[in-house]
């Protein structure tokens, strides 16, 4: 699909009439009012994305008729070859992180020149990094399926088809993920939260129609999903360049040539980050090879209950994106005792939140779990797993403050460390509860113990890390 710049100017020009302009200086005004500002936008951004998931979920769970348990293999067999996009997002953080780091400490100092070079050789590194994955994952893609062992062949068929097609969109999901970098590192987050609309209600509308209508099954929520990814990316390169939405002045890789020591510090700020991403879903993966080994139905709960838990650890993941645009700027003017002051205020905002959610998953967990898998026989499990999530909900809110405090002042290396720590420590814990009498209860509350340290250990890093730099500020 190729879209005219008129047809772009046109769409983006809502951002203009609903957004706060294409930059916001983060270092002064209200801290919560700063906060929310960006972060709202952000998590109706990851909100799209949740979505996203949850409608291709949802369409899927319908799949061979209300209660079949086909609906309840295709989810199985998307959430299995979803594991290794969440995989790849970890590379995606280079870019991303690239952006956003260099991009608000440049702001920060006032130099914009300087966070354009920073967004274009994250943008360079995103595109061969995405190719590069989308190559691999298509040559390698049945024994990448064969590593979760499942039993049931029309699964393992499903599996291999959905990570055959939205391999395609990894390159474009790389992209989209650069520019909305570049854009929170100008304090604009609402112009990447329009543009996931649209790709949201193009996959809306594609979703019923190629999944049911089509009777694609998950061939169908693939091209949709990839046709979405498209669009948003084709939108969000349209808004980094057109005058009225460009957020650092005039934009164009035109004689771009390539800083190797930019490279090596984009690479030094998101390798910490992107090893923790990679190896969380390393190990995530193995847990879901656990969970094989007991049925399909326990694949397809840990799937939808996972996207449940997205209501937390997507607004966790916004906030992170909020936090790390506000310590950036304020690290790059040297405003300590702000940066200590927009830590204590997303505290307050992610208790707050962790609570609801905590809330939803003890009380209405059975209810949410069938509206999105109408199936008797697997909604009580699906219940059972939202309870022992609700567990490690609070800390996840509160591991969202501090490693986007840690990655807002250049710092993610503590954070990352502590994460692969415990994701290790988690994965053994799963395994050997798994062994006692609760079985697959077991198995589900090892990793809800270990989520718990994590969140609860960086936040209270994150602590120690901005009282060090009100100490400097001082000395």
């Amino acid at each position: 699909m190729l879209l005219s710049e008129e047809y772009c100017c046109q769409f983006l020009a809502l951002e203009g009439e609903i957004g706060m302009g294409n930059r916001q200086d983060l270092t002064k005004g209200s801290i919560l009012k700063c906060l929310v500002t960006i972060a709202v936008p952000i998590i109706g951004t990851q909100l799209m994305q949740m979505l996203y998931n949850l409608t291709d979920l949802f369409w899927l769970g319908r799949y061979g008729g209300e209660g079949s348990s086909l609906g309840a293999d295709m989810v199985a067999a998307s959430g299995t070859a979803g594991m290794f996009l969440w995989f790849a997002n970890g590379l995606m953080m280079i870019g991303n992180l690239g952006a956003n780091i260099g991009g608000s400490h440049a702001l920060g100092r006032g130099d914009q020149e300087e966070a354009r070079r920073y967004s274009q050789h994250a943008l360079f590194m995103a595109a061969c990094l995405g190719v590069l994955t989308s190559v691999l994952y298509l040559l390698f893609r049945q024994p990448l399926i064969g590593f979760f062992q499942i039993q049931e062949q029309h699964v393992v068929d499903a599996a291999v088809t959905y990570l055959s097609i939205v391999a395609l969109g990894i390159p474009f999901t790389y992209i989209t993920s650069v520019v909305s970098g570049t854009f929170h590192a100008a304090g604009n987050s609402r112009t990447p939260f329009v543009i996931n609309a649209a790709g949201l209600v193009g996959n809306m509308v594609l979703d019923p129609v190629l999944i049911l209508y089509a009777d694609m099954g998950v061939a169908g929520a693939a091209i949709a999903t990839i046709a979405a990814q498209i669009l948003v990316a084709l939108l969000s390169l349209a808004a980094l360049c057109l005058p009225r939405t460009r957020p650092l002045g005039s934009y164009s890789l035109r004689g771009f040539t390539v800083d190797w020591r930019k490279v090596r510090q984009i690479v030094r700020w998101s390798l910490p980050v992107c090893l923790e991403t990679m190896f969380f879903s390393s190990l995530s993966m193995i847990i879901s090879r656990f969970i094989s080994a007991y049925s399909v139905q326990a694949i397809s709960v840990f799937k939808v209950g996972n996207q449940i838990e997205s209501l937390s650890w997507l607004m966790a993941k916004a906030f992170s994106s909020a936090m790390t645009a506000f310590v950036g700027q304020n690290y790059g003017a040297g405003q300590a005792e702000r940066i200590a002051r927009g830590h204590r205020s997303s505290t307050f905002v992610m208790l707050a939140w962790g609570a609801i959610v905590t809330l939803l998953m003890v009380f209405a967990g059975q209810q949410i779990f069938y509206f999105l898998l109408p199936n008797a026989a697997v909604a009580p499990l699906g219940a059972d797993y939202l309870k022992i999530l609700a567990i490690c909900q609070i800390p996840a809110m509160l591991e969202g403050v501090g490693s986007g405090t840690f990655q807002g002042s250049g710092n993610t290396l503590p954070s990352s460390l502590t994460s692969i720590l415990c994701n290790l420590a988690r994965v053994g814990l799963a395994y050997a509860m798994s062994l006692t009498p609760l079985g697959l209860y077991g198995l589900w509350l090892g990793v809800t113990l270990g989520a718990v340290a994590r969140g609860l250990l960086t936040y209270f890093w994150s602590c120690l890390l901005v009282r060090n730099i009100q100490r400097k500020a001082i000395a």
